[in-house]
């Protein structure tokens, strides 16, 4: 049922005086404070208006992460338009809606889609800026940001050399004498 499982993301569990009043207040109840009137995750539709209708395959796909969370890798191999960005987004939406709390997510993308991630991250999910970066510069990714920050939007060059940084070291060459 594509239409409820899109209603329950963007209206989420709502208290009573939610549901009687339909004050919100950013993603907490202006009624109870947010003691239990979280509205949802997705936005109901996008900056130019559109409406945001998960597909059956991308409900298919948040449905097959959401049964196995044993498995910690998920990839999606759907082809250019098919709506892997969305289908991303609707699995870490569910995912917060499950664990209570935003989950530690990297999505490693090719570096000229960084822009359409980051729109995408404003368009669809209702998530403070504080939650996730996209960023393919190595610096901005500190311990620190990588401490508070549960999504992280990168690209493979950035993996990469975050790999090589904690893998390897430089090793000082001994001063060598000339006889």
């Amino acid at each position: 049922d594509i239409p409820g499982f899109t209603k329950r993301l963007i209206n989420g569990v709502k208290c009573k005086a939610c549901k009687a009043t339909g004050k919100v207040d950013g993603q907490r109840c202006a009624e109870c404070g947010g003691k239990g009137g979280k509205v949802g995750i997705l936005r109901a539709q996008d900056s130019l208006g559109r409406t945001n209708t998960p597909r059956a395959h991308q409900v298919d796909g948040v449905r097959s992460i959401m049964a196995h969370p044993e498995v910690p890798v998920k990839i999606f191999l759907w082809g250019c338009g098919m709506g892997k960005t969305l289908g991303v987004l609707l699995a870490i939406c569910m995912k917060r809606i499950a664990l209570n709390r935003t989950p530690r997510t990297v999505l490693v993308v090719p570096a000229n889609t960084l822009d359409q991630w980051e729109d995408a991250l404003h368009d669809f999910v209702r998530l403070p800026e504080t939650e996730w970066i996209v960023t393919n510069v190595g610096k901005k990714l500190t311990q620190e940001v990588l401490d508070r920050t549960p999504i992280v939007v990168t690209t493979p060059g950035i993996v990469y050399q975050s790999a090589w940084r904690s893998c390897f070291y430089k090793k000082q060459q001994h001063h060598q004498i000339q006889t």
